[in-house]
């Protein structure tokens, strides 16, 4: 009656709870690759796929390198170059519009503000996971890198008696030199460039993100700075055939037309999580440039305008905030914070009892 009573209960139960069989797994491998159809790849294809995505991973390493490498320019750039290039001309803007676009595109904050978009995004797509536009745009970085290397090139063979005059330029030219050498380095990036951008197509790709408002306020940025790259290209084309004035002009449109770029296309959560925190430090830099050149008032759009983007980390919508990429990724970042302060350190807070 025992064995009886044991099979009974254990019947009911595979009844009610019935195990998984090799269809549910199978569903729920479909569910996890998001294919319609599972397949089983051969030792061959998991070859294939494994060098496809070492070819993005590879990527995604250059993009990290060269965002050291932004940085570091725009370091250079801003004690070297920055005072004693040619201003652009905007006489034909109106004062307001001549303010904006002059602060937008400043060389050293777009070289800053590109660095961490490019440092973000080196990790949005892990093993692989590129959306369709980053191949091409990764490869589009070798012809900036050209350009900037033929910018550089023309201003260390330039005659230094052709300098322009005191009221372009109030600084010294920094030396020749320096311009030889951020070409070669430039030159080197783009045949990296050209040479790491991947052949084939991404294994997989990440899903859209659902967050208009998100995704509005990226394409709002990426159209800003577009239109100041068309108004500073149409009112300076003429300084391409100098050597100062192109260099300027490559510093002030170049890199701010690829993180525009890049922030336009940007479509899935992690893509977006991305782009957003670069357009903050961006209005940030602004700002503090606006107070020293102009004054606390002018800084009142730039504030603004990175208002509404930290709104996107809300717990919003107030029925499900764990929807918002935005806020569940700014959620775990505290949590994480706050358990790295209280986790103890090593070496820190022993007691006196420990070393008797």
């Amino acid at each position: 009656h025992i064995y009886t009573y044991i099979y009974k209960k254990q019947t009911r139960t595979n009844i009610i709870m019935p195990k998984k069989n090799a269809a549910s797994k199978k569903e729920a491998a479909e569910k996890r690759s998001g294919s319609k159809k599972a397949e089983v790849l051969s030792d061959e294809e998991i070859e294939q796929e494994r060098k496809l995505v070492t070819q993005f991973e590879r990527g995604d390493k250059l993009l990290d390198l060269a965002s050291w490498g932004l940085w570091g320019l725009a370091f250079i750039y801003f004690v070297f170059f920055a005072s004693a290039l040619p201003a652009l001309d905007l006489t034909g803007m109106p004062e307001l519009l001549q303010g904006v676009v002059e602060t937008i595109s400043d060389p050293s904050l777009c070289l800053l503000s590109s660095g961490i978009f490019m440092k973000n995004l080196s990790t949005a797509s892990p093993n692989g996971s590129w959306s369709s536009w980053r191949s091409g745009w990764h490869g589009l970085w070798s012809f900036c890198g050209i350009a900037g290397a033929a910018a550089f090139g023309r201003f260390s063979t330039m005659d230094r008696v052709d300098r322009p005059s005191s009221e372009t330029t109030q600084a010294p030219l920094p030396p020749s030199n320096y311009g030889l050498v951020l070409a070669g380095v430039l030159a080197l990036s783009a045949s990296a460039f050209a040479g790491s951008k991947p052949t084939g197509t991404p294994p997989r790709t990440g899903k859209n993100s659902g967050v208009f408002w998100g995704r509005l306020l990226l394409v709002s940025d990426a159209v800003l700075g577009f239109a100041c790259v068309v108004l500073l290209m149409a009112a300076n084309a003429a300084l391409w055939s100098d050597p100062l004035g192109g260099l300027a002009l490559w510093a002030s449109t170049v890199p701010l037309f690829m993180w525009a770029l890049g922030t336009f296309a940007c479509k899935t959560d992690n893509e977006c999580l991305a782009a957003v925190p670069p357009i903050l430090a961006h209005c940030m830099l602004v700002s503090a440039r606006l107070i020293y050149t102009t004054g606390v008032l002018a800084t009142v759009p730039a504030l603004v305008w990175a208002a509404l983007h930290a709104a996107l980390y809300l717990p919003l919508p107030a029925q499900e905030p764990d929807t918002n990429p935005f806020y569940s990724w700014f959620s775990k970042y505290c949590r994480r914070t706050a358990t790295l302060f209280k986790s103890p350190v090593s070496g820190w807070g022993d007691s006196a009892e420990d070393g008797d």
